[in-house]
C-alpha cells in the first residue's frame, strides 16, 4: 500500500496540447519577441521590430511556420498594430491579460516571455480578452450627455478596454 502511495506521487500528469499550431508574442515599444514550436523553426525565436514592414514579416514568418493561433500579451497601446497585421494575414488572435502569464517568479526575459506565453496557449491555459473589433470604431460619432449642453464628438480609435466578464455589454470604454 505504501508502495502504491510513492508510485502515485511519482506518476506526473502530462498536459493535453490544445493548440498544437500557436505562438507567442510579448509586446514592446520598440521591439516584438515571438517564439514557435521549436519543432516548426531552426530559430524558434526571433525579434520584429514595430514599424509596418517588420509587422508584416511577422506574419509570413509565422505563415510559414505553419500557425493558426496567436496568443499576444501586452498592457500598452503597442499591440494594436500587431494585432491589426495579424488579422490581416487570417491569424486568429488572442490578447491575454497579462496577470495570466505573470505568475512565475525567476528571472524574466523578453525571450522567456514569448516562450512562455506560447507554452500557456498551447496547452490552453490562455483564454483571449473579450474585444470589439478595433476597425469598426474608425470614425465613430458618439454624443457625452453633460447636461444642458451635449457634446459631439468624433473618435478614430476608442480604446479597448479589458471586459472580465466576456458578456459584450457596454461598460464604460467609451
Amino acid at each position: 500500500m505504501l508502495e502504491e502511495a510513492k508510485m502515485g506521487r511519482k506518476r506526473r500528469s502530462e498536459l493535453q496540447v490544445v493548440h498544437p499550431d500557436c505562438a507567442g508574442i510579448d509586446i514592446g515599444s520598440s521591439a516584438h519577441y515571438v517564439a514557435v514550436d521549436p519543432t516548426r523553426s531552426d530559430e524558434p525565436v526571433r525579434c520584429f521590430g514595430s514599424f509596418t514592414d517588420e509587422l508584416e514579416a511577422m506574419g509570413r514568418w509565422l505563415r510559414e511556420c505553419g500557425v493558426d493561433i496567436v496568443a499576444i500579451e501586452s498592457t500598452g497601446v503597442y499591440w494594436i498594430p500587431v494585432y491589426e497585421v495579424l488579422e490581416r494575414f487570417g491569424f486568429e488572435v488572442h490578447l491575454v491579460d497579462p496577470r495570466a502569464t505573470k505568475q512565475v517568479s525567476g528571472r524574466k526575459s523578453d525571450v522567456l516571455d514569448c516562450q512562455w506565453i506560447r507554452q500557456l496557449m498551447t496547452h490552453g491555459l490562455l483564454s483571449g480578452a473579450f474585444l470589439r473589433a478595433v476597425s469598426q470604431f474608425d470614425g465613430l460619432i458618439f454624443t457625452i450627455d453633460d447636461g444642458p449642453s451635449t457634446t459631439m464628438a468624433a473618435a478614430s480609435r476608442p480604446r479597448p478596454r479589458w471586459d472580465d466578464q466576456n458578456d459584450g455589454s457596454r461598460g464604460n470604454d467609451i
